[in-house]
């Protein structure tokens, strides 16, 4: 399961700040997925969003050499959950090469706004499973191991027990 940490305390914080300062100083962390070897870092502005995959090798904390971010458009949640289950979506896929300069398995991160009903966002790939909380302002995000080439299949759960697909 992965661990979303608003409380922004994790040392891989900082280093993903300081990789996107150049874009945008204004870009702020607002959650944290962390993993034992992995840290993603949700940073967002006004109007831009950037997921930070942050990799722990051998007790030093990495960032990526190459990071894109998307437009984040911020608009009033609807109120239930309906076909449009996350609004303004973004997914992402980030690898490390391996010493043989492949990257089959990596992790994939998934970020949106929910409606107010919304209460988890799970992620499945062909790798494993992951459920992140909804946060009280409908930020949904989540990261799931995956391999490049996966499609990982991504749902919200809502209050009434329904699970609404995100299309790609």
């Amino acid at each position: 399961m992965t661990t979303v940490d608003a409380g922004l305390a994790h040392p891989a914080v900082e280093i993903a700040r300081q990789r996107v300062i150049d874009f945008d100083p204004s870009l702020t962390p607002v959650a944290v997925a962390t993993r034992p070897d992995v840290v993603a870092v949700l940073l967002q502005s006004d109007d831009k969003r950037f997921t930070v995959f942050v990799v722990d090798r051998a007790g030093e904390w990495i960032p990526p050499d190459y990071i894109c971010g998307t437009p984040r458009r911020v608009r009033q949640r609807e109120a239930d959950t309906g076909h449009r289950p996350l609004y303004n979506v973004s997914r992402s896929w980030f690898g490390w090469p391996s010493s043989d300069g492949d990257q089959e398995e990596g992790w994939f991160s998934v970020t949106g706004m929910a409606a107010l009903d919304a209460t988890e966002l799970a992620i499945t790939s062909t790798l494993e499973s992951t459920v992140a909380p909804i946060d009280e302002a409908g930020l949904a995000f989540g990261i799931v191991r995956a391999r490049r080439d996966d499609q990982p299949a991504v749902e919200i759960r809502t209050r009434d027990g329904r699970a609404v697909a995100v299309r790609p």
